[in-house]
């Protein structure tokens, strides 16, 4: 995800967003900034969007409401790259888009580590 976000932003000002511990343990962060020192990189730990998506409450006027409310501050940072710490947060990805705005490219980080493994696994013949 960290390379992926290096490659994505131009004003190099990104978001995390993730579950609160992701987010305390600032791993995406220190990846990010191991990657390229000179990105600012602004957090926010969303714990409701886990209960959101396992209730099957991927869109309306909850959602939406929660979203505007967790991503307030990443939009006013104005980042504009945004990757997804946790595997559930992609399915809400409308929800996240449109709660940022349609420039902000979003990462999903999960697809990012398939990518990583894959690339790991074929350079070592290691694929089947």
């Amino acid at each position: 995800g960290a390379k992926a976000v290096a490659r994505s932003t131009i004003s190099k000002r990104v978001g995390v967003i993730g579950t609160s511990a992701t987010i305390a343990s600032r791993s995406y962060e220190k990846a990010i900034k191991k990657v390229d020192p000179g990105i600012l990189v602004a957090s926010a730990g969303c714990p409701l969007f886990v209960p959101l998506v396992e209730e099957g409450w991927l869109k309306g006027s909850v959602t939406d409401a929660v979203a505007s409310i967790y991503l307030a501050p990443l939009k006013a940072a104005r980042i504009d790259t945004l990757i997804m710490g946790c595997t559930h947060y992609p399915l809400l990805r409308k929800v996240i888009q449109e709660a940022m705005g349609r420039n902000v490219i979003l990462i999903d980080s999960a697809k990012e580590v398939a990518r990583e493994a894959k690339r790991i696994l074929s350079s070592a013949d290691a694929l089947n």
